[in-house]
């Protein structure tokens, strides 16, 4: 009888282990597959995690070009209006004079004058010159606060000497301020003027050289009976240039 139990517990441990090692076996293998599972799925997952990096990173250059491709835009733009502006002023028939020089405009002297701007050439004495642009008189130039001073023609200071009309009566120019034409003023009573009267400069006061253009008469004014002033049309441009011949 006792034998009977010894070999039945013998059995019973062995057919427990055997077990075991089949669960273990089972287990083994089912642990493989769901790891095996997981590694695809992580392997998977850092792909796509590599692949959304390559793009951010593709995004990020192409903005960067498209950052720098718009800064050229912007460059390239500052220097074709630079360009126009050298171009428009080169081809502009420069004065028939030895005594020129060129002038750079910077800005304007006061926001609510747009008569008055400062200018970049050379200047260091007290003298007025003659601002000049495609061979008509412009305005003249003073030497303010250490600095040359354009004042354009429709400026009410920008006063030089001309002839008037075909009989060359002596006058000399004002600007109306609120307006694109001048007046001349003080042109002696007894002389001949008619509208269509072409105006130049006459060289007396030494502002301008004799013969520049400035324009034509517009109006004949009853002002002063001690003189006659007439409105006169300017051929130089109203509008601010970039450069301007100095003389």
């Amino acid at each position: 009888m006792h034998r009977f139990l010894f070999v039945f517990f013998l059995i019973t441990i062995a057919f427990i282990f055997s077990n075991k090692k089949v669960v273990v076996t089972k287990l083994e293998g089912l642990n493989y597959i769901v790891l095996k599972f997981y590694d695809e799925k992580i392997s998977l997952l850092n792909q796509i995690k590599q692949r959304h990096t390559d793009q951010a990173n593709t995004i990020k250059i192409f903005q960067e070009n498209d950052y720098k491709y718009e800064k050229n835009l912007i460059s390239y733009a500052s220097l074709e209006s630079k360009y126009n502006n050298i171009k428009a002023f080169v081809n502009t028939d420069k004065p028939d004079t030895n005594n020129i020089k060129i002038a750079k405009v910077l800005s304007l002297k006061n926001l609510y004058k747009y008569s008055r701007y400062w200018l970049s050439y050379e200047k260091d004495d007290d003298s007025i010159d003659g601002l000049i642009t495609n061979n008509f008189a412009a305005g003249i130039v003073k030497y303010q606060d250490g600095r040359p001073l354009a004042l354009l023609n429709h400026d009410e200071k920008a006063n030089y000497g001309v002839f008037v009309g075909p009989n060359k009566a002596l006058g000399i120019t004002q600007g109306m301020g609120y307006n694109d034409n001048i007046v001349v003023k003080f042109i002696p009573v007894w002389s001949k003027i008619n509208i269509g009267d072409e105006v130049i400069t006459n060289g007396l006061d030494d502002i301008f050289f004799e013969g520049l253009k400035v324009g034509v008469v517009t109006k004949i004014l009853d002002n002063n009976i001690n003189h006659l002033e007439v409105e006169v049309k300017t051929y130089a441009p109203t509008l601010v240039q970039k450069y301007y011949y100095v003389y």
